[in-house]
C-alpha cells in the first residue's frame, strides 16, 4: 500500500508509487507474462526423441524435438518432420517423450496421424493409464501483427528453455506466420502461447536459413481437423462480419472421386457453402489452368488453404498480383491494387 504526506520531499515516493500502480495495471490489462505461462504449462510440454535407422548402414540416429499435450489421454502434437523417416531411413521410427525436461524419463510413444496440408503430426503416449495435463487451445484469429507470444522448448542440448517474441507478419508460405522468436534445432513442434491468456495459438516449425530473426509459426487452426479427430477439440473459427456462419475458415467436402478440378471445386463452393466471385480476367486465366484440388483422406478442407495455396497461385502472377476478400458469404478474388 502507498502512503503519502503533504511534505514535498515525498515527491519521489509518490512517483514510485504511481509507477508501481501503473505497472500493476499494465500487467492486469495485458495479461500474463511468460514466467506465469511456464509455471502453469511446463508439464504440458514434451521433449520428443525420434530414433531413425539408415537403410544403407543400419546405423541409428536420434533426433530431438518438442511437442505438447492436447488431451488428458496423452495425445501430443508436434512437427511432422521431427518424427517422419527421411528418404534414406527405414519406415519404422522409435519415438519417446519426456514431460517438462529434456533430461526427464522418456516413455514410449506411437504415431497416430500426419496433417495432409502442413508440417504437423499427432502422437500418443503408450501409457494411457495416467492423466496427462493438456494445454488449452486458443483462438488464432485474435492474433494480430505485433501480438506478444511465448514458447517453451528443448533446443540443442539445453534441458529446458523459454522464448518470447511477436508476430511480425501473416504472409508466410503455407498459411504460416512470421515471428521474431528465436528458432534452434530441437525447437520444432514447440507450443506457441498467446501471452495475454496462456492459450496455445500455434507451434514452431523453423526459420529461414537465409535470414536472421525470421522464424515461422504454424497457426493452430491449420490443425483443426486433427484436433477434432484425436482430441475432441474444436478450434475457434474466424468471425466474418455479415456472415451467419462464423466458421468460414473451412468447408466440408465429400467426394467419391476424392478430387475436383479447381473450376468444379469453385462451383461446388458456390452451390453449397458460399459464393466465389472473380473478375473476368481471373476467370479467363483460371479456365486455361488444369489444377486439381485433392480431398483424399479428409473431409475438412481449410478454405484459406484452397484460396491462398491453390486458387491464387494458379493465376498468372500468383499471390503477388491476386488477393481475395470475404464479404458476408462471398469470396471475392481480385487483382491487387498497384
Amino acid at each position: 500500500m502507498c502512503r503519502f504526506s503533504g511534505n514535498r520531499s515525498n515527491y519521489m515516493n509518490v512517483l514510485s508509487c504511481v509507477l508501481l500502480v501503473s505497472l500493476t495495471y499494465v500487467r492486469a490489462v495485458h495479461g500474463q507474462n511468460c514466467s506465469d505461462i511456464v509455471n502453469h504449462s511446463r508439464l504440458s510440454v514434451v521433449h520428443i526423441q525420434a530414433q531413425k535407422t539408415s537403410k544403407k548402414t543400419g546405423a541409428g540416429r536420434v533426433y530431438g524435438g518438442t511437442g505438447f499435450l492436447v488431451s488428458a489421454s496423452g495425445v501430443v502434437m508436434t512437427n511432422k518432420h521431427v518424427v517422419a523417416p527421411g528418404p534414406d531411413d527405414e519406415s519404422e521410427v522409435k519415438i519417446s517423450g519426456a514431460i517438462g525436461s529434456q533430461r526427464g524419463q522418456h516413455s514410449a510413444m506411437r504415431w497416430l496421424a500426419n496433417s495432409e496440408i502442413t508440417d504437423i503430426a499427432i502422437l500418443q503416449f503408450e501409457d494411457t493409464s495416467r492423466a496427462w495435463k493438456p494445454v488449452v487451445i486458443g483462438n488464432p484469429w485474435q492474433i494480430d501483427i505485433g501480438h506478444l507470444l511465448c514458447s517453451m522448448s528443448f533446443p540443442l542440448d539445453i534441458e529446458f528453455a523459454t522464448a518470447r517474441g511477436v508476430i511480425t507478419g501473416k504472409g508466410a508460405p503455407e498459411g504460416w506466420w512470421y515471428s521474431d522468436m528465436p528458432s534452434n534445432p530441437g525447437d520444432s513442434g514447440a507450443p506457441v502461447f498467446d501471452a495475454s491468456d496462456g492459450t496455445v495459438v500455434g507451434l514452431k516449425v523453423g526459420d529461414r536459413d537465409d535470414a536472421k530473426g525470421l522464424s515461422y509459426v504454424i497457426p493452430i487452426n491449420l490443425a483443426d481437423s486433427l484436433l477434432s479427430a484425436y482430441a475432441g477439440i474444436e478450434v475457434p473459427g474466424q468471425h466474418v462480419q455479415g456472415a451467419k456462419d462464423p466458421r468460414l475458415d473451412r468447408i466440408t467436402v465429400s467426394s467419391d472421386a476424392g478430387k475436383y478440378q479447381l473450376t468444379d471445386f469453385l462451383k461446388f463452393l458456390s452451390g453449397r457453402e458460399l459464393k466465389v466471385s472473380m473478375d473476368s480476367s481471373a476467370a479467363s486465366d483460371l479456365d486455361r489452368q488444369n489444377i486439381t484440388v485433392r480431398t483424399d483422406g479428409f473431409q475438412d478442407v481449410p478454405l484459406r488453404w484452397v484460396l491462398e495455396e491453390v486458387l491464387l497461385r494458379a493465376l498468372p502472377g500468383g499471390t503477388d498480383q491476386w488477393a481475395y476478400d470475404v464479404v458476408g458469404r462471398t469470396v471475392i478474388v481480385k487483382r491487387r491494387a498497384r
